[in-house]
């Protein structure tokens, strides 16, 4: 299967947001890094790519996005990236944010299950089938 629109923009502008000089133009990226990794996902909250594709793209955001400021800086640009060094996530935030990672997991591996009892399933009708076919194929002939 190849790479969908979105997975080939994000992969563009991961490439990019990191020469990215400009601040505001930086949180913009990360804004549309996040956006587009969301969107990875099909209605049913199922991703599109691998788990470890998904976790390896939002290492790679969560990078761009705590990287410093880089560039020739005035004093006064440097106490403004002080004080927004300063904005951390607190731990209320870090536990939703684990709680959610939790539970996508959980859905994950309940997914996997069911998956695997589906196919578990179709392989005994697919049995009974074949078993049906060959009972009928017995009786027609005696």
């Amino acid at each position: 299967m190849g790479l969908s629109k979105t997975e080939v923009n994000l992969r563009r502008l991961l490439a990019a947001a990191p020469q990215q000089q400009n601040q505001g133009k930086l949180v913009h990226y990360v804004a549309t890094l996040r956006e587009q990794l969301a969107e990875e996902r099909t209605p049913e909250g199922l991703p599109r790519v691998s788990k470890a594709q998904l976790n390896e793209y939002s290492e790679k955001i969560e990078a761009v996005a705590a990287k410093p400021p880089s560039g020739d800086r005035s004093p006064s640009s440097i106490e403004d990236s002080n004080n927004a060094k300063s904005v951390k996530l607190d731990a209320a935030a870090h536990a939703h944010i684990e709680k959610h990672r939790q539970l996508q997991e959980d859905l994950t591996d309940e997914m996997v299950g069911l998956a695997r009892k589906l196919k578990e399933s179709s392989l005994m009708i697919s049995r009974s089938i074949k078993n049906t076919e060959k009972v009928s194929e017995f009786l027609f002939c005696h």
